[in-house]
């Protein structure tokens, strides 16, 4: 229920924000996708055009659950300049740079091959049996490592014009912190799109061309460190077509000579090694979207569907002459800072890719994004990366008071940070140069495999807490179909219990409810539930409840299971289902029965930390009562909401009550109170004016629920007394 909580399907926005989220993370992608083929000579449409169908090729070969953009990978760029850095030399005198990059291109589509090797392996002898060499002592650092490890990258962006890298950065902080609606999590689009906007108003207004390092620039004054775009950008964006092919012949594996053969195999041997580092970082990107997103993507899809899915993508794009493929440290970033989780934003963005790779004057307005936008915004992005890493290792309860733990981390971290130039050695007069990534992964790897006293396990499922929410919870329904309930309440609450039994887990909380303890008389507002108020139902479903929690509570006495059990009054707030009594008035304005019936009103926030707090504090074997000092009769819920929508009272219609009404129901929460400081933080006046606002802004989720099946359902059970 917390607001920081992230958005897992992007669906419930609707489609014009998730179109504007997938052109936010397609920007964010750029920044360092273009920057590959702006080192390298490769062409930037088709690097566009490799990164969106490599994207959502790994979607597809991942069964379309991993949120991850497939971006130009940096690793390959000591690959693609030991090859084109042969033009002019002896034996190549004849050859251009542009000539011998299809060859580079060759070599990394084989390096791209070498994934399918581990993911088989991996497929072979089973994710856990490989992931024990990657505990969050290796993982965490290593993630750390790959956002500072950026650091350098966009401090020296930042420094081509630092007022304009902290207008960018300015926007994505206040937009992410203070934002409202959509503009809170499309901070980057905003920041990319709103500092541009500056620049070019600063450079109408205060431009003058300067050279730097040989290459006119339009800066400030003409001040050479405060540079707003490239001049060669400027007449490029002027005369580029609106549509062309982003693909060349003469880039692509077809303009191999196939004769010269001592080319191709110093090509492949050159690059297909550093495969070895690069699939060490893909390891760790994984790591961090699965810790970023607190899904275990390593086990569902698989590590060997990621791999064999960066693997191909880099292949293909390779063969029509793109750059190598990654699973982007900067995606991470952008999913840390959004909190959007959805993969089918990704692929909208994969999506844009594609398809604006075939417009030469769109890959033109990229390469003119001022250099210190892009510092500006990887600030963050590459700092969030981080922050990522150090989440792993807190959520994953690393002990560093564990003397190993403490050395395989800061072996990680200073490798990863201090060997700048990575590790350059031959084999067979090959020269192999694995980055400080590569270096700091394998020696974390080795370290914690040889290592004395291991403390932790990677399994595929290693819960420790289980809260049993689930329940058919609507007492009309309990009237009619009786036997759902049991069911679902008492036969799913004992299949839970026995596998708590078999996996050990450390609490299990039932969630129940103040129904099983009966009513009591209107009129006397003296008396209340307490935990000691003797079991007296009257309803199916309280009835199922109350057996639950008797089982809850015998698995306790019996096996020694620990468990604890709420009770708790009625909850209302967001996401309620239609059905119940608050969202039904708001949609309908009908009540039941006379009126007359009181209820405890519990906000579900309020609710939820009270559970919270019994899981960490509450006594094993115990019973807790929550309530929220929120009495009131249905008809004066009624009423609240009628005036709070503006609606006439005349509207409410008095209809046939249900068998076996409860008249009141009051919970004593003196218990949790005393015992673990628990009070709710809602009074019914604020809590449901937060609820009938939430309504009023989401109307589709209700109106949906409304339509279909469940309005035959509604028909059905109510048809005779409306």
């Amino acid at each position: 229920m917390s607001e920081n909580k992230g958005i897992y399907d992007a669906r419930e926005l609707g489609i014009p924000k998730m179109l504007i989220l997938g052109l936010q993370h397609m920007f964010a992608m750029f920044g360092a996708t273009v920057l590959v083929p702006l080192l390298t000579g490769l062409d930037v449409a088709t690097t566009l055009l490799c990164a969106g169908l490599g994207t959502l090729l790994f979607h597809l070969i991942t069964k379309l659950k991993v949120p991850a953009f497939l971006g130009s990978s940096f690793a390959f760029l000591g690959g693609y300049a030991a090859v084109t850095g042969l033009a002019g030399k002896p034996g190549y005198e004849d050859m251009t740079t542009a000539q011998l990059l299809p060859y580079a291109c060759l070599g990394v589509a084989c390096a791209g091959l070498v994934y399918f090797i581990l993911a088989a392996f991996i497929k072979a002898v089973g994710v856990n049996k490989v992931m024990k060499y990657f505990p969050p002592v290796v993982t965490g650092p290593i993630i750390i490592c790959i956002g500072l490890g950026l650091a350098g990258s966009a401090i020296n962006n930042c420094q081509a014009n630092w007022p304009i890298a902290l207008v960018a950065l300015g926007l994505v902080i206040v937009f992410n912190i203070w934002g409202k609606g959509m503009a809170k999590i499309i901070p980057i689009l905003i920041g990319v799109l709103g500092s541009v906007a500056i620049a070019a108003v600063v450079a109408v207004a205060f431009g003058k061309p300067v050279e730097v390092d040989g290459n006119m620039f339009i800066a400030f004054n003409g001040n050479p460190t405060m540079q707003l775009f490239s001049v060669a950008a400027l007449e490029n964006l002027k005369t580029a077509a609106w549509i062309g092919l982003p693909i060349h012949k003469s880039a692509t594996i077809l303009a191999i000579d196939w004769a010269k053969s001592s080319l191709i195999i110093s090509s492949i041997i050159a690059i297909v090694p550093i495969a070895l580092a690069t699939m060490m970082e893909h390891i760790g990107d994984i790591s961090a979207i699965s810790a970023t997103t607190g899904k275990n993507y390593i086990k569902d899809p698989g590590l060997h569907r990621t791999l064999v899915g960066d693997g191909l993508a880099t292949a293909l794009a390779s063969l029509v002459g793109g750059p190598a493929n990654t699973t982007y440290g900067e995606n991470t970033g952008v999913l840390v800072l959004s909190k959007v989780y959805d993969p089918r934003v990704i692929r909208i963005a994969a999506g844009f890719a594609a398809v604006l790779s075939f417009c030469p004057k769109f890959a033109a307005f990229i390469e003119l994004i001022p250099t210190a936008v892009i510092g500006g915004i990887s600030f963050v992005l590459y700092g969030m990366i981080s922050a990522a890493g150090v989440r792993n290792i807190v959520d994953t309860h690393v002990d560093f008071a564990n003397n190993r733990n403490l050395i395989i981390a800061a072996v990680i971290l200073v490798t990863g940070l201090g060997l700048t130039g990575g590790a350059t050695f031959t084999i067979g007069g090959v020269t192999i140069t694995l980055t400080a990534l590569a270096v700091a992964s394998l020696a974390g790897i080795i370290l914690n495999a040889i290592l004395p006293g291991k403390d932790y396990d990677f399994e595929e499922e290693k819960p420790d807490v289980v809260v049993n929410f689930a329940a058919e919870s609507h007492v009309d329904r309990s009237i009619t179909d009786p036997e759902a309930f049991v069911r679902t309440n008492v036969m799913g609450t004992t299949t839970l219990l026995d596998a708590c039994r078999t996996y050990g887990i450390k609490r299990y909380h039932q969630v129940s409810t103040d129904e099983v303890y009966g009513d009591l008389p209107l009129d006397r507002p003296d008396l209340f539930f307490t935990e000691e108020t003797p079991i007296h139902t009257s309803s199916p479903y309280s009835s199922s409840k109350a057996s639950a929690d008797l089982f809850v509570l015998a698995y306790h006495r019996t096996y020694g299971l620990p468990v604890t059990v709420s009770r708790c009054s009625n909850n209302y707030g967001p996401y309620h289902f239609p059905e119940k009594l608050i969202p039904l008035i708001i949609s309908r304005a009908l009540a039941d029965g006379n009126g007359a019936n009181v209820r405890d009103w519990l906000h579900v926030s309020d609710h939820c930390e009270a559970i919270d707090l019994i899981i960490h504090k509450g006594r094993v074997g115990e019973v807790y009562n929550i309530g929220g000092h929120n009495e009131r009769t249905n008809l004066e819920v009624v009423k609240t909401i009628l005036k709070a929508l503006d609606k006439p009272e005349s509207l409410i219609r008095y209809v046939k009550d249900r068998p076996g009404h409860d008249l009141r129901y009051a919970i004593d929460p003196t218990k949790i109170e005393t015992e673990l400081g628990w009070k709710p933080k809602y009074n019914f006046d604020t809590g449901i004016r937060q609820t009938i606002d939430w309504y009023l802004n989401n109307q589709d989720w209700w109106k949906h629920i409304l339509s279909g099946e469940y309005s035959q359902y509604f028909e059905k059970m109510y048809g005779d007394r409306l």
